[in-house]
């Protein structure tokens, strides 16, 4: 991503979820009003409008659906994705850490993946993965990984 597609982004996935929400919401009997107005300003193309009129509901709709992530990047974020990319929608919720010891071949299957929209795998990938139990001075020995101490 450049940083004008990263924000572009960014703010797409805000907007989808406020938008699912917003279905939800307006679809509900109670809700018909709010629904009829939506509809009445998108037929009359009246965008601005339209816009204003669902972020003034977003209060509500974080309330009953709880928060909307709003995607905003620190000046550290836009340092690294300038200099070095990353994949922004994964910060903040996901932690990755580790070494590979061992199947270093496995890593470079993945990488040669073919991804589409979103950096996703363009056909489904799944990966089976088992847990080995090994003691601290097994772990040395195989690998030469000596892990701190507590």
């Amino acid at each position: 991503y450049n940083l004008q597609q990263l924000e572009e982004y960014l703010h797409g996935r805000y907007i989808g979820a406020r938008n699912t929400r917003l279905q939800t919401y307006v679809n509900q009997p109670e809700n018909k009003a709010i629904l009829d107005s939506l509809t009445t300003l998108m037929q009359s193309q009246d965008l601005v409008n339209y816009e204003a009129y669902i972020e003034a509901l977003v209060p509500e709709l974080e309330a009953k659906f709880g928060q909307i992530r709003r995607y905003e990047l620190s000046d550290l974020q836009r340092k690294t994705y300038t200099a070095i990319g990353g994949t922004p929608h994964l910060d903040d919720d996901y932690t990755v850490f580790g070494e590979v010891v061992e199947g270093i071949e496995l890593i470079d299957a993945l990488c040669a993946i073919p991804t589409g929209p979103n950096d996703r795998p363009v056909n489904d990938t799944r990966m089976a993965m088992t847990v080995e139990r090994v003691s601290k001075k097994e772990l040395k020995e195989r690998y030469g990984y000596e892990p701190p101490l507590k």
